[in-house]
């Protein structure tokens, strides 16, 4: 793989996994709804080198996936809960939103680098 592949799906699984913090957020007051996380990215990067992906329109779809990666989300494993039956942390869940806008922000910066350094080895 190389490194600007690795920084797009990197980038794809911060946006979904800000997407589900910010879903449970959202949800902190709805009754009996269950906080959700998405899987970790060493996991995800694991197991797709054997799925087929849809990059392109003219693709023919195997599975009915439209192009950006969808990774697994779950429930969360918490032990707090309301009495509405919702397990949402907001602490949590502002930690992780933090940490996925970082992880976009560090993706960006690194490809930035790899293309200025791409640029520059075509220029000799």
């Amino acid at each position: 793989m190389n490194v600007f592949s690795v920084l797009s799906k990197h980038v794809d699984w911060a946006g979904q996994r800000y997407s589900v913090a910010a879903a449970n957020v959202a949800n902190v007051d709805s009754p009996g709804y269950r906080a959700k996380e998405i899987s970790d990215f060493e996991m995800e990067m694991n197991a797709t080198a054997m799925r087929l992906m849809r990059t392109s329109s003219a693709h023919m779809s195997v599975d009915g996936h439209t192009g950006s990666q969808s990774y697994d989300v779950t429930e969360q494993s918490t032990i707090d809960e309301t009495h509405s039956g919702n397990n949402v942390i907001v602490e949590n869940e502002m930690r992780t939103i933090g940490e996925a806008a970082r992880a976009i922000s560090g993706d960006t910066a690194l490809y930035k680098i790899f293309h200025r350094m791409t640029i520059a080895a075509a220029k000799g």
